[in-house]
C-alpha cells in the first residue's frame, strides 16, 4: 500500500532518499523530518512509532543502522539482522494503535536488500 506518511531522519543521504521513494511511489507527501532518529537507539525509534496518528495506516520510515535493523528485529520473530544500506523491511502490525507496537507486535512481510530490487529502481 501507499503510505500516509513518510518520516525521515534529517540526515541528507536518508532524506534524499525518502526524497527518491516518494517519486517512485508517485506519493505528494511532505516528508516529516524526525531529529531524534540520528543516531537513534530502539527506545528512539520505538516512541517515535509509538507516538504515530492512529489515523494512519501506513508509514514508511527512512533512517540509520544499526538502529534500524534492531527496531526491526525487536518488532518480529524473525531474526533480521545486518540490513545494508538502501535495504527495505516492510512489516505488518495488527493493533488498533500505533501506541500497542511493542516487542514482537509485527510480522514481516518482506526483507529486501538493494541488490534484489528490480534494475532501475
Amino acid at each position: 500500500p501507499a503510505p500516509d506518511q513518510i518520516i525521515s531522519s534529517p540526515a541528507l543521504r536518508a532524506n534524499t532518499t525518502a526524497s527518491i521513494l516518494m517519486e517512485e511511489l508517485h506519493q505528494q507527501h511532505t516528508i516529516h523530518l524526525e531529529e531524534e532518529l540520528y543516531e537513534a537507539s530502539i527506545r528512539t525509534f520505538l516512541q517515535v512509532v509509538n507516538a504515530l496518528n492512529d489515523q494512519l495506516s501506513c508509514v514508511l520510515i527512512v533512517a540509520h543502522n544499526p538502529a534500524i535493523t534492531y527496531l526491526a528485529d525487536y518488532l518480529t520473530t524473525r531474526g533480521i539482522v545486518g540490513m545494508m544500506p538502501g535495504a527495505m523491511v516492510g512489516l505488518s502490525i495488527p493493533l488498533a494503535s500505533w501506541s500497542a507496537v511493542s516487542q514482537h507486535s509485527a510480522e514481516l512481510i518482506f526483507n529486501q536488500s538493494p541488490n534484489q530490487l528490480p534494475h532501475g529502481l
